[in-house]
């Protein structure tokens, strides 16, 4: 019996015919260190974004059983992620995000929320945030998928090496790169209040339930 075959449209994906894969990505969990890894060494690898037309070559892979793996992390971790990356850092694309916000928040609130980490939290509720994969849940963005292989970015190396294995491409393994996951020195449970934990807790619980996700301290 063949495995049910995922739609594809609406999600980003990475692929290769000549080592049999297909890569759904969900942001924030090291995709571009992973990215750079693999485009330098295959010749035929392809990225597709969301709102790119379905390539016969994807279609073709998913039906013909080819190796299937994501990459998922702690909400609580990915979400300080988020926040630091696109909405408390100027970078180019900053005001896009700022503008979904502008719909359901005063420029006052907006401003608390890029120097604030709890104060963001407490407009996601009922957010278009939502609408942007960076933010999007894990467990929605990989809803109906059927998965070989789901990495934890908590382990980052080892995962990304069975990956690696998996393909074919065993030999790359020394060039994956370690992954930093403190902010300024500041590990991400810092970031939050008790309302904030229990918030992202309440908002992503599909992910907490899926992949048996807990909220951590440090001693």
């Amino acid at each position: 019996m063949t495995s049910p075959t995922p739609e594809p449209r609406g999600l980003n994906v990475s692929i290769s015919c000549d080592y049999n894969f297909v890569w759904f990505r969900v942001a924030k969990t090291g995709t571009r260190s992973l990215d750079r890894l693999l485009e330098t060494e295959i010749d035929d690898y392809r990225y597709f974004e969301r709102r790119d037309p379905i390539h016969p070559q994807l279609t073709d892979l998913l039906k013909n059983g080819c190796f299937r793996f994501s990459i998922v992390r702690n909400p609580w971790d990915r979400l300080v992620s988020a926040w630091r990356n696109k909405i408390r850092r100027e970078f180019p694309k900053q005001a896009q995000f700022l503008k979904m916000l502008a719909g359901t928040a005063s420029e006052n609130e907006i401003a608390a929320a890029q120097s604030d980490f709890s104060e963001f939290v407490r407009l996601l509720p009922g957010s278009p945030l939502f609408l942007n994969e960076h933010f999007w849940p894990q467990a929605e963005l990989l809803s109906g998928i059927e998965l070989d292989f789901v990495g934890r970015f908590e382990r980052y190396s080892d995962e990304i090496t069975h990956v690696l294995n998996e393909v074919g491409l065993g030999h790359l393994a020394s060039a994956i790169p370690h992954r930093n996951q403190s902010y300024e020195g500041l590990h991400y449970s810092e970031y939050y209040d008790h309302e904030s934990r229990d918030l992202v807790g309440d908002i992503f619980q599909a992910d907490i339930a899926r992949w048996d996700y807990s909220f951590e301290t440090v001693n």
